[in-house]
């Protein structure tokens, strides 16, 4: 086990260096030759987070530097049957859009969310799982994912950032079938048990939209305002809703308003229902860090103080 993640580090630190090469290399067959360095070292890349620091490494290279140029180069719809090449694809497209946001504004233009439905959809990626079979297991803290995992959980992820910044007309909502709803929830119920970031990224796709969003946390306050359903979760379950519930208070922030304070009147309510003494603290602590925000408008200031104030009172008992 310490020797494939010993492995896996050093094939990517060799890598990274062999990258270097075309580091002043402007010319789009820099890009290709690029690509088939990373297709050489593919089953090194144990997840995301290697491919984030591969792509962050190549984005500053000069062939990436005209936008439209490299876009053409590397956002040519995608062969399947190559999964590798199409996890790089994928992969570099993805952290790409990160940092240049008119990539993901391409991308919709260039008519990738059915491309990238129909690869969620392929029958032989089917529902993948983390850990379902032996070779996974064994690889578990290494974290050397089929290749199959990896191309399921960057689609979904480039699949969320398009959905964030195109507005689906009508038309365009069919493509959101009953297949591919399916298809997402078998994905939740298989990778809840497995890691994390995957699974959170499907509920993330699920839940795209604020209205959505803003409609399933006044369905949890009033669960936990009500005597007879506040107790309904199991402590885990808390601790889940927690934990989304903050990341997503920093992530809406000052872009819906009606929304922030939805979170915010349901962080506490799932402290006192039973969470951890400690959830109390960081839900002060990221309620306050909030509060002190230039950003944070006056109403909601008003709404968080009047919270952090109330929670303060909360001695461990049920109310």
């Amino acid at each position: 086990m310490t020797e494939s993640i010993s492995d896996a580090v050093s094939h990517l630190e060799t890598l990274l260096q062999d990258l270097d090469h075309y580091s002043q290399d402007a010319s789009l067959n820099a890009v290709t030759s690029i690509v088939s360095r990373i297709m050489a070292d593919i089953k090194f890349i144990r997840d995301e987070y290697d491919m984030r620091i591969i792509a962050e490494h190549v984005l500053d290279f000069p062939a990436f530097q005209d936008l439209s140029e490299c876009l053409g180069c590397i956002s040519r719809h995608p062969e399947s049957e190559n999964r590798d090449l199409l996890y790089i694809q994928l992969s570099i497209l993805f952290h790409f859009g990160l940092s240049t946001p008119n990539v993901f504004r391409r991308l919709v233009r260039d008519d990738w969310i059915p491309v990238l439905k129909d690869i969620l959809l392929l029958p032989d990626l089917g529902t993948v799982s983390f850990y379902t079979d032996t070779i996974v297991i064994a690889n578990q803290a290494a974290n050397l994912f089929s290749i199959d995992v990896k191309v399921s959980h960057v689609t979904v992820l480039l699949f969320d950032h398009l959905c964030q910044v195109h507005e689906m007309s009508l038309h365009e909502l069919d493509i959101i079938d009953t297949q591919l709803l399916n298809y997402l929830c078998e994905l939740v119920e298989s990778s809840r048990n497995d890691n994390e970031s995957f699974n959170y990224a499907v509920i993330r796709l699920l839940a795209n939209t604020p209205e959505l969003q803003l409609s399933i946390t006044i369905l949890l306050i009033g669960i936990f305002q009500y005597t007879p359903t506040r107790n309904l979760f199991y402590t885990n379950d808390l601790t889940v809703i927690l934990d989304v519930g903050i990341r997503e208070i920093q992530r809406v922030h000052d872009q819906n308003e009606e929304l922030l304070h939805a979170f915010v009147k349901l962080l506490p309510l799932v402290v006192v229902s039973g969470a951890s003494s400690a959830s109390h603290k960081q839900v002060v602590n990221v309620l306050n860090k909030l509060n002190e925000s230039a950003f944070t408008k006056l109403p909601t200031k008003r709404l968080i103080q009047r919270v952090v104030a109330e929670l303060s009172l909360y001695d461990g008992h049920d109310p």
